[in-house]
Protein backbone atom coordinates (compact mmCIF):
# COMPACT_ATOMS: atom_id res chain seq x y z
CA UNK A 1 0.00 0.00 0.00
CA UNK A 2 1.26 3.34 -0.59
CA UNK A 3 2.74 5.29 2.29
CA UNK A 4 2.56 9.11 2.95
CA UNK A 5 6.12 10.15 2.07
CA UNK A 6 8.08 11.57 5.36
CA UNK A 7 11.46 13.18 6.19
CA UNK A 8 13.86 10.83 7.45
CA UNK A 9 14.64 10.78 10.96
CA UNK A 10 16.84 14.31 11.69
CA UNK A 11 20.20 14.17 13.75
CA UNK A 12 19.64 16.63 16.96
CA UNK A 13 22.54 18.51 17.12
CA UNK A 14 25.21 17.87 19.85
CA UNK A 15 25.28 19.93 23.05
CA UNK A 16 25.98 24.12 22.33
CA UNK A 17 26.48 23.49 18.68
CA UNK A 18 25.68 25.81 15.96
CA UNK A 19 24.28 24.13 13.38
CA UNK A 20 21.76 21.29 12.84
CA UNK A 21 21.59 19.23 10.07
CA UNK A 22 18.03 19.47 8.45
CA UNK A 23 18.32 17.18 5.54
CA UNK A 24 20.87 15.00 3.92
CA UNK A 25 19.73 13.31 0.77
CA UNK A 26 21.57 10.64 -1.91
CA UNK A 27 20.25 10.29 -5.34
CA UNK A 28 20.79 7.77 -8.18
CA UNK A 29 21.48 9.65 -11.62
CA UNK A 30 20.18 8.15 -14.86
CA UNK A 31 21.40 9.36 -18.29
CA UNK A 32 19.17 8.15 -21.12
CA UNK A 33 18.05 5.08 -18.68
CA UNK A 34 22.27 4.17 -17.95
CA UNK A 35 22.85 4.76 -14.54
CA UNK A 36 25.89 6.96 -15.29
CA UNK A 37 26.08 9.07 -11.53
CA UNK A 38 24.97 10.24 -8.14
CA UNK A 39 23.97 13.17 -6.50
CA UNK A 40 23.62 14.39 -2.73
CA UNK A 41 21.89 17.53 -1.75
CA UNK A 42 22.44 18.63 2.52
CA UNK A 43 20.85 21.41 4.04
CA UNK A 44 22.30 22.46 7.70
CA UNK A 45 20.15 24.66 9.68
CA UNK A 46 22.85 27.55 11.04
CA UNK A 47 22.53 28.46 14.56
CA UNK A 48 22.26 32.06 15.84
CA UNK A 49 25.27 32.17 17.80
CA UNK A 50 27.85 32.74 14.94
CA UNK A 51 25.85 33.84 12.02
CA UNK A 52 22.64 35.22 12.84
CA UNK A 53 20.95 32.54 11.74
CA UNK A 54 20.10 31.07 8.32
CA UNK A 55 20.99 27.82 6.37
CA UNK A 56 23.69 26.26 4.14
CA UNK A 57 23.18 24.10 1.34
CA UNK A 58 25.35 21.61 -0.02
CA UNK A 59 25.15 20.02 -3.58
CA UNK A 60 27.08 17.66 -5.60
CA UNK A 61 26.58 16.17 -8.80
CA UNK A 62 28.95 13.10 -10.63
CA UNK A 63 28.23 12.23 -14.07
CA UNK A 64 30.25 9.79 -16.40
CA UNK A 65 29.67 10.19 -19.78
CA UNK A 66 30.99 8.74 -23.05
CA UNK A 67 32.10 11.35 -26.27
CA UNK A 68 33.53 9.99 -28.97
CA UNK A 69 34.96 6.79 -27.32
CA UNK A 70 36.29 9.02 -24.43
CA UNK A 71 34.88 8.77 -20.75
CA UNK A 72 34.52 12.20 -19.22
CA UNK A 73 33.89 12.90 -15.82
CA UNK A 74 31.18 15.61 -14.91
CA UNK A 75 31.49 17.55 -11.67
CA UNK A 76 29.29 20.20 -10.48
CA UNK A 77 29.66 21.05 -6.33
CA UNK A 78 28.30 24.12 -4.35
CA UNK A 79 27.71 25.39 -1.50
CA UNK A 80 25.47 28.63 -0.43
CA UNK A 81 25.11 29.79 2.43
CA UNK A 82 21.90 32.19 3.11
CA UNK A 83 20.18 34.09 5.98
CA UNK A 84 17.06 34.02 7.79
CA UNK A 85 15.05 36.03 4.96
CA UNK A 86 16.71 33.84 2.33
CA UNK A 87 19.24 36.51 0.84
CA UNK A 88 22.35 34.60 0.05
CA UNK A 89 25.78 35.43 2.19
CA UNK A 90 28.08 33.29 -0.36
CA UNK A 91 28.50 30.89 -1.98
CA UNK A 92 31.21 28.62 -3.77
CA UNK A 93 30.89 26.33 -6.91
CA UNK A 94 33.34 23.73 -8.79
CA UNK A 95 32.44 23.03 -12.08
CA UNK A 96 34.91 19.88 -13.40
CA UNK A 97 35.08 18.66 -16.46
CA UNK A 98 37.45 15.73 -17.30
CA UNK A 99 39.64 16.95 -14.56
CA UNK A 100 39.59 21.01 -15.69
CA UNK A 101 38.37 22.59 -12.14
CA UNK A 102 36.49 25.75 -12.55
CA UNK A 103 35.97 27.28 -8.91
CA UNK A 104 34.13 29.99 -8.62
CA UNK A 105 33.36 31.88 -4.70
CA UNK A 106 31.27 34.72 -4.10
CA UNK A 107 30.44 36.91 -1.42
CA UNK A 108 28.16 38.96 -0.62
CA UNK A 109 28.71 42.81 0.70
CA UNK A 110 25.60 45.33 0.76
CA UNK A 111 24.07 45.73 -3.03
CA UNK A 112 27.19 43.65 -4.52
CA UNK A 113 28.43 40.27 -5.11
CA UNK A 114 32.62 40.42 -5.00
CA UNK A 115 33.39 37.25 -7.15
CA UNK A 116 36.82 34.94 -7.27
CA UNK A 117 37.13 32.76 -10.39
CA UNK A 118 40.55 31.02 -10.21
CA UNK A 119 41.77 33.79 -8.30
CA UNK A 120 40.91 36.00 -10.96
CA UNK A 121 38.46 38.80 -9.17
CA UNK A 122 35.04 40.42 -10.64
CA UNK A 123 32.34 41.99 -8.96
CA UNK A 124 28.75 42.09 -9.93
CA UNK A 125 24.88 43.69 -8.46
CA UNK A 126 23.26 41.38 -5.95
CA UNK A 127 20.12 40.39 -7.90
CA UNK A 128 17.34 41.62 -5.71
CA UNK A 129 14.97 39.84 -4.65
CA UNK A 130 16.36 36.16 -5.30
CA UNK A 131 16.18 33.64 -2.40
CA UNK A 132 18.37 31.12 -2.06
CA UNK A 133 17.55 26.84 -2.09
CA UNK A 134 16.49 26.25 1.68
CA UNK A 135 14.08 29.99 1.20
CA UNK A 136 12.41 28.96 -2.44
CA UNK A 137 11.95 25.41 -0.97
CA UNK A 138 10.06 26.86 2.22
CA UNK A 139 8.47 29.14 -0.09
CA UNK A 140 7.00 25.69 -1.78
CA UNK A 141 5.89 24.10 1.03
CA UNK A 142 4.58 26.81 2.69
CA UNK A 143 1.72 26.11 0.28
CA UNK A 144 0.74 22.73 1.55
CA UNK A 145 1.82 21.66 -2.06
CA UNK A 146 -1.85 21.62 -2.57
CA UNK A 147 -3.20 20.94 -6.06
CA UNK A 148 -3.42 23.50 -8.31
CA UNK A 149 -0.69 25.70 -6.47
CA UNK A 150 1.47 28.00 -8.00
CA UNK A 151 4.43 29.82 -7.29
CA UNK A 152 6.80 32.34 -8.91
CA UNK A 153 10.27 32.91 -7.28
CA UNK A 154 13.35 34.90 -7.84
CA UNK A 155 15.90 32.24 -7.10
CA UNK A 156 19.78 32.78 -6.60
CA UNK A 157 21.51 30.70 -9.61
CA UNK A 158 25.69 30.60 -8.81
CA UNK A 159 25.94 30.40 -12.42
CA UNK A 160 24.23 33.56 -13.11
CA UNK A 161 25.06 35.28 -9.34
CA UNK A 162 24.42 38.93 -10.87
CA UNK A 163 20.77 37.88 -12.39
CA UNK A 164 19.20 35.03 -10.80
CA UNK A 165 16.98 32.57 -12.31
CA UNK A 166 12.93 32.91 -12.42
CA UNK A 167 10.99 29.05 -11.49
CA UNK A 168 7.78 28.67 -11.13
CA UNK A 169 6.33 25.64 -9.40
CA UNK A 170 3.21 24.74 -10.42
CA UNK A 171 1.42 21.66 -8.55
CA UNK A 172 0.09 18.76 -9.35
CA UNK A 173 -1.94 15.58 -8.19
CA UNK A 174 -0.32 13.25 -5.85
CA UNK A 175 0.83 10.04 -7.52
CA UNK A 176 2.14 6.92 -6.19
CA UNK A 177 6.10 6.27 -6.82
CA UNK A 178 8.08 3.67 -6.15
CA UNK A 179 11.41 5.51 -3.75
CA UNK A 180 14.03 2.92 -2.00
CA UNK A 181 11.14 -0.21 -2.26
CA UNK A 182 8.42 2.00 -0.74
CA UNK A 183 5.43 3.35 -2.44
CA UNK A 184 5.25 6.59 -1.56
CA UNK A 185 2.43 9.27 -2.37
CA UNK A 186 4.24 12.27 -3.58
CA UNK A 187 3.17 15.45 -5.56
CA UNK A 188 4.10 16.02 -9.33
CA UNK A 189 5.65 19.47 -9.04
CA UNK A 190 6.44 20.76 -12.63
CA UNK A 191 9.35 23.47 -12.96
CA UNK A 192 10.05 25.81 -15.09
CA UNK A 193 13.22 27.44 -15.29
CA UNK A 194 13.91 30.57 -17.80
CA UNK A 195 18.34 29.88 -16.80
CA UNK A 196 18.39 26.01 -17.23
CA UNK A 197 18.87 23.87 -20.31
CA UNK A 198 15.91 21.77 -19.24
CA UNK A 199 13.45 24.98 -19.09
CA UNK A 200 10.96 22.32 -17.63
CA UNK A 201 11.61 19.92 -14.76
CA UNK A 202 8.91 17.26 -13.70
CA UNK A 203 9.51 16.40 -9.41
CA UNK A 204 8.00 14.38 -7.26
CA UNK A 205 7.78 15.98 -3.60
CA UNK A 206 6.71 15.09 -0.25
CA UNK A 207 4.87 17.30 1.80
CA UNK A 208 8.35 19.47 3.31
CA UNK A 209 9.14 19.86 -0.63
CA UNK A 210 11.39 17.28 0.11
CA UNK A 211 12.86 15.93 -4.23
CA UNK A 212 12.16 12.32 -4.12
CA UNK A 213 12.48 11.77 -7.87
CA UNK A 214 12.72 14.30 -10.86
CA UNK A 215 12.83 13.90 -14.45
CA UNK A 216 13.73 16.14 -17.47
CA UNK A 217 15.37 16.35 -20.64
CA UNK A 218 18.34 18.01 -21.83
CA UNK A 219 19.65 19.34 -24.62
CA UNK A 220 23.06 17.40 -26.12
CA UNK A 221 22.39 15.01 -23.27
CA UNK A 222 19.17 13.77 -23.27
CA UNK A 223 16.77 12.05 -20.33
CA UNK A 224 17.93 12.84 -17.16
CA UNK A 225 16.28 11.38 -14.02
CA UNK A 226 17.11 11.17 -10.57
CA UNK A 227 16.24 8.68 -8.02
CA UNK A 228 16.19 9.27 -3.71
CA UNK A 229 18.04 6.18 -2.84
CA UNK A 230 20.86 5.46 -0.15
CA UNK A 231 24.40 6.61 0.25
CA UNK A 232 25.34 3.00 -1.32
CA UNK A 233 23.16 2.35 -3.87
CA UNK A 234 23.56 5.99 -5.40
CA UNK A 235 27.73 5.57 -5.43
CA UNK A 236 27.13 1.69 -6.95
CA UNK A 237 27.17 0.64 -10.45
CA UNK A 238 27.88 3.31 -12.37
CA UNK A 239 28.48 3.73 -16.27
CA UNK A 240 29.39 5.57 -19.13
CA UNK A 241 26.08 7.35 -21.21
CA UNK A 242 26.69 7.86 -24.36
CA UNK A 243 25.88 11.45 -25.72
CA UNK A 244 27.94 11.71 -28.95
CA UNK A 245 25.14 11.52 -31.29
CA UNK A 246 22.90 13.50 -29.23
CA UNK A 247 24.73 16.72 -30.31
CA UNK A 248 24.31 16.05 -33.97
CA UNK A 249 21.84 17.61 -36.03
CA UNK A 250 21.59 15.85 -39.19
CA UNK A 251 20.60 18.41 -41.70
CA UNK A 252 17.69 17.51 -44.46
CA UNK A 253 20.83 16.86 -47.64
CA UNK A 254 24.73 16.79 -47.14
CA UNK A 255 26.98 19.35 -48.16
CA UNK A 256 29.72 18.94 -50.30
CA UNK A 257 32.96 20.14 -49.25
CA UNK A 258 31.92 22.16 -46.13
CA UNK A 259 35.64 23.28 -46.11
CA UNK A 260 35.56 25.20 -49.25
CA UNK A 261 32.14 27.03 -48.96
CA UNK A 262 31.74 30.41 -49.19
CA UNK A 263 27.95 31.22 -48.85
CA UNK A 264 25.39 29.18 -47.25
CA UNK A 265 22.12 29.27 -46.75
CA UNK A 266 19.85 27.47 -44.24
CA UNK A 267 16.57 27.30 -42.75
CA UNK A 268 16.18 26.94 -39.07
CA UNK A 269 12.97 25.26 -37.14
CA UNK A 270 12.11 22.81 -34.94
CA UNK A 271 10.81 19.32 -35.60
CA UNK A 272 8.45 18.81 -32.73
CA UNK A 273 5.84 21.35 -34.14
CA UNK A 274 7.19 23.93 -31.15
CA UNK A 275 8.11 27.65 -32.06
CA UNK A 276 11.50 27.91 -32.55
CA UNK A 277 12.26 30.61 -30.13
CA UNK A 278 16.52 30.32 -30.09
CA UNK A 279 18.40 34.08 -30.29
CA UNK A 280 20.77 33.58 -33.96
CA UNK A 281 22.53 36.44 -33.81
CA UNK A 282 23.63 38.47 -36.80
CA UNK A 283 27.09 39.50 -37.48
CA UNK A 284 29.29 40.23 -40.37
CA UNK A 285 29.55 36.60 -41.44
CA UNK A 286 25.52 35.63 -40.62
CA UNK A 287 22.86 37.17 -41.51
CA UNK A 288 19.40 36.32 -39.94
CA UNK A 289 15.85 36.48 -41.22
CA UNK A 290 12.95 37.53 -39.74
CA UNK A 291 11.15 34.57 -37.97
CA UNK A 292 8.13 32.67 -39.52
CA UNK A 293 4.85 31.77 -37.62
CA UNK A 294 6.35 29.31 -36.51
CA UNK A 295 9.30 31.06 -35.71
CA UNK A 296 11.68 29.17 -38.30
CA UNK A 297 14.41 31.34 -39.39
CA UNK A 298 16.69 31.66 -42.47
CA UNK A 299 20.51 32.05 -41.86
CA UNK A 300 23.07 33.17 -44.36
CA UNK A 301 26.47 32.32 -43.47
CA UNK A 302 29.09 33.38 -45.58
CA UNK A 303 33.16 33.23 -45.51
CA UNK A 304 34.83 36.24 -43.62
CA UNK A 305 35.81 38.61 -46.08
CA UNK A 306 37.99 41.74 -44.50
CA UNK A 307 36.99 45.52 -46.05
CA UNK A 308 39.83 46.48 -48.68
CA UNK A 309 40.11 50.07 -46.93
CA UNK A 310 40.11 48.59 -43.55
CA UNK A 311 42.93 50.05 -41.41
CA UNK A 312 44.12 47.10 -39.09
CA UNK A 313 45.17 47.56 -35.44
CA UNK A 314 48.19 47.47 -34.50
CA UNK A 315 49.65 45.84 -31.66
CA UNK A 316 49.55 45.96 -28.30
CA UNK A 317 45.75 47.45 -28.41
CA UNK A 318 45.12 50.17 -25.36
CA UNK A 319 41.41 50.75 -25.01
CA UNK A 320 39.61 51.01 -22.26
CA UNK A 321 35.94 50.25 -23.85
CA UNK A 322 37.97 46.82 -24.80
CA UNK A 323 38.99 45.83 -21.24
CA UNK A 324 36.82 42.85 -21.15
CA UNK A 325 38.37 41.22 -24.02
CA UNK A 326 41.83 42.20 -23.18
CA UNK A 327 41.83 41.18 -19.53
CA UNK A 328 42.78 38.31 -17.65
CA UNK A 329 40.32 35.47 -16.73
CA UNK A 330 40.25 32.23 -15.84
CA UNK A 331 39.90 30.30 -18.41
CA UNK A 332 42.19 32.66 -20.55
CA UNK A 333 45.13 33.93 -18.27
CA UNK A 334 47.17 35.82 -20.82
CA UNK A 335 49.67 36.59 -18.01
CA UNK A 336 50.37 33.00 -17.63
CA UNK A 337 54.04 32.76 -18.45
CA UNK A 338 53.84 29.75 -20.94
CA UNK A 339 51.05 31.60 -22.56
CA UNK A 340 53.56 34.84 -22.74
CA UNK A 341 56.19 32.46 -24.10
CA UNK A 342 54.32 30.94 -27.20
CA UNK A 343 52.80 34.32 -27.88
CA UNK A 344 56.28 35.57 -28.69
CA UNK A 345 57.58 32.74 -30.23
CA UNK A 346 54.28 33.01 -32.33
CA UNK A 347 53.79 36.78 -33.51
CA UNK A 348 57.55 37.76 -32.73
CA UNK A 349 58.11 41.15 -33.87
CA UNK A 350 54.78 41.73 -36.19
CA UNK A 351 52.23 44.34 -35.29
CA UNK A 352 49.37 44.05 -37.67
CA UNK A 353 46.44 42.35 -36.08
CA UNK A 354 45.63 40.60 -39.14
CA UNK A 355 49.05 38.88 -39.73
CA UNK A 356 48.91 38.00 -36.02
CA UNK A 357 45.56 36.73 -35.97
CA UNK A 358 46.58 34.51 -39.17
CA UNK A 359 49.74 33.32 -37.07
CA UNK A 360 47.69 32.65 -33.96
CA UNK A 361 45.79 30.34 -35.84
CA UNK A 362 48.10 28.35 -37.94
CA UNK A 363 50.01 28.03 -34.89
CA UNK A 364 47.48 26.64 -32.60
CA UNK A 365 46.33 24.23 -34.98
CA UNK A 366 49.51 22.50 -35.28
CA UNK A 367 50.62 23.06 -31.58
CA UNK A 368 47.20 21.17 -30.26
CA UNK A 369 49.13 18.10 -31.54
CA UNK A 370 46.85 15.15 -29.62
CA UNK A 371 42.81 16.20 -31.10
CA UNK A 372 41.97 14.11 -27.62
CA UNK A 373 37.80 14.26 -26.70
CA UNK A 374 38.18 13.48 -23.10
CA UNK A 375 39.73 17.10 -22.01
CA UNK A 376 36.73 18.60 -21.46
CA UNK A 377 36.69 22.20 -21.34
CA UNK A 378 40.56 23.16 -20.09
CA UNK A 379 41.55 26.31 -19.17
CA UNK A 380 44.76 27.72 -21.52
CA UNK A 381 47.15 27.73 -19.44
CA UNK A 382 46.29 23.85 -19.18
CA UNK A 383 46.21 23.39 -23.02
CA UNK A 384 49.48 25.17 -23.24
CA UNK A 385 50.98 22.73 -21.14
CA UNK A 386 49.51 19.63 -22.48
CA UNK A 387 49.25 20.22 -26.05
CA UNK A 388 45.66 18.31 -26.56
CA UNK A 389 42.26 18.59 -26.67
CA UNK A 390 39.54 19.07 -29.00
CA UNK A 391 37.52 22.57 -30.27
CA UNK A 392 37.35 24.67 -27.16
CA UNK A 393 40.97 24.08 -25.93
CA UNK A 394 41.74 25.32 -29.90
CA UNK A 395 39.41 28.34 -28.84
CA UNK A 396 40.48 29.41 -25.69
CA UNK A 397 44.05 29.24 -26.44
CA UNK A 398 43.94 31.36 -29.45
CA UNK A 399 41.82 33.47 -27.49
CA UNK A 400 44.81 33.35 -24.64
CA UNK A 401 47.52 34.09 -27.48
CA UNK A 402 45.61 36.93 -28.76
CA UNK A 403 45.56 38.27 -25.62
CA UNK A 404 49.04 37.57 -24.72
CA UNK A 405 49.98 39.44 -27.66
CA UNK A 406 47.83 42.51 -27.03
CA UNK A 407 44.79 41.48 -29.13
CA UNK A 408 41.03 41.77 -28.09
CA UNK A 409 39.42 38.26 -28.20
CA UNK A 410 36.23 36.08 -27.50
CA UNK A 411 34.97 32.75 -27.84
CA UNK A 412 32.28 31.38 -29.88
CA UNK A 413 29.84 28.63 -29.30
CA UNK A 414 27.58 27.04 -32.55
CA UNK A 415 26.91 24.51 -35.07
CA UNK A 416 29.87 23.42 -38.19
CA UNK A 417 28.71 20.80 -40.46
CA UNK A 418 30.77 17.49 -40.26
CA UNK A 419 31.20 15.10 -43.25
CA UNK A 420 29.85 12.05 -43.86
CA UNK A 421 31.09 9.78 -41.93
CA UNK A 422 34.00 11.95 -40.68
CA UNK A 423 32.95 10.88 -37.01
CA UNK A 424 30.83 8.56 -35.04
CA UNK A 425 27.31 8.96 -35.31
CA UNK A 426 27.35 10.86 -38.50
CA UNK A 427 25.64 9.12 -41.23
CA UNK A 428 25.45 9.96 -45.10
CA UNK A 429 24.02 13.12 -44.97
CA UNK A 430 26.82 14.58 -42.60
CA UNK A 431 25.63 16.38 -39.37
CA UNK A 432 25.41 19.85 -37.62
CA UNK A 433 27.56 18.99 -34.57
CA UNK A 434 28.58 21.72 -31.08
CA UNK A 435 31.67 23.53 -32.34
CA UNK A 436 33.99 26.81 -30.54
CA UNK A 437 36.30 29.09 -32.04
CA UNK A 438 37.68 32.71 -31.56
CA UNK A 439 37.10 35.76 -32.69
CA UNK A 440 40.26 38.43 -32.95
CA UNK A 441 39.34 42.19 -33.08
CA UNK A 442 41.63 43.14 -36.42
CA UNK A 443 39.98 46.63 -36.97
CA UNK A 444 37.47 49.12 -35.60
CA UNK A 445 34.72 46.93 -35.84
CA UNK A 446 35.94 43.80 -37.58
CA UNK A 447 35.97 40.54 -35.14
CA UNK A 448 37.89 38.03 -37.50
CA UNK A 449 36.53 34.05 -37.39
CA UNK A 450 39.59 32.22 -36.42
CA UNK A 451 38.92 28.12 -36.03
CA UNK A 452 42.54 26.49 -35.03
CA UNK A 453 40.41 23.41 -34.74
CA UNK A 454 39.64 23.21 -38.47
CA UNK A 455 42.72 24.92 -39.78
CA UNK A 456 40.14 28.08 -41.65
CA UNK A 457 36.69 29.11 -40.93
CA UNK A 458 34.12 28.06 -43.46
CA UNK A 459 30.28 28.86 -44.50
CA UNK A 460 28.94 26.01 -42.53
CA UNK A 461 29.94 27.71 -39.41
CA UNK A 462 26.23 28.65 -37.38
CA UNK A 463 27.16 31.07 -34.40
CA UNK A 464 24.84 30.77 -31.86
CA UNK A 465 26.85 32.57 -28.32
CA UNK A 466 29.70 34.54 -27.31
CA UNK A 467 31.52 35.12 -24.24
CA UNK A 468 34.75 36.82 -23.12
CA UNK A 469 34.85 34.04 -20.54
CA UNK A 470 34.93 36.15 -17.89
CA UNK A 471 33.94 35.78 -14.36
CA UNK A 472 30.87 37.96 -14.16
CA UNK A 473 30.01 36.34 -17.93
CA UNK A 474 30.49 32.81 -16.83
CA UNK A 475 30.58 30.03 -19.92
CA UNK A 476 27.15 28.46 -18.70
CA UNK A 477 25.36 31.36 -20.08
CA UNK A 478 26.56 30.62 -23.93
CA UNK A 479 26.17 27.14 -23.39
CA UNK A 480 22.25 27.71 -22.54
CA UNK A 481 22.04 29.69 -25.32
CA UNK A 482 23.64 26.29 -27.95
CA UNK A 483 21.41 24.38 -25.98
CA UNK A 484 17.99 26.54 -26.41
CA UNK A 485 18.97 26.77 -30.09
CA UNK A 486 19.20 23.33 -30.85
CA UNK A 487 16.59 21.53 -28.51
CA UNK A 488 14.78 19.56 -31.49
CA UNK A 489 16.45 21.39 -34.52
CA UNK A 490 15.98 20.95 -37.72
CA UNK A 491 18.49 22.25 -40.39
CA UNK A 492 17.53 22.70 -44.36
CA UNK A 493 19.85 23.44 -46.50
CA UNK A 494 18.94 25.55 -49.11
CA UNK A 495 22.16 26.81 -50.79
CA UNK A 496 25.60 25.90 -50.23
CA UNK A 497 28.51 26.98 -52.86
Amino acid sequence: AAQDAAPAAEPQPAQGSAERLGSDDWYAVYVNDTKAGHARTRVVELGRDDTGGGFRTESDTLIVVSKGGADIQLRLSSRIVEDGAGRVLSFVQTQDVGGQAITTRGTAEGARIVLDQNGVAGEVAYPEGALGPAATDRRVAATGLAEGAVVDVLTFATDYPGEGARMTFTVGAPETRTIIDRNLRLHRVSVRNERSAARVLTMWMDGTARMHESASSVPGIGALRMVRTTEALARSMTSAAEIASRALVVPDRGIDAPRRTTRVVLRLSRSDGETFAANVPPDAQQSVGDPDASGAREVVVREPRVPEDVVFLRRPVEDAALAPYLARSAYLGPDDLQARRLAARVVRRETDALACARRIETFVRSFVSDKSLDVGFATAAEVARSAEGDCSEHAVLAAALARAAGLPSRVVTGLVYLPAFSAEGVGPRGAFGYHMWTEILVADGVWLPVDAALGGFDATHVALGRSDLAATSPAAQMYLRLMEAVAALRIEVLEAR
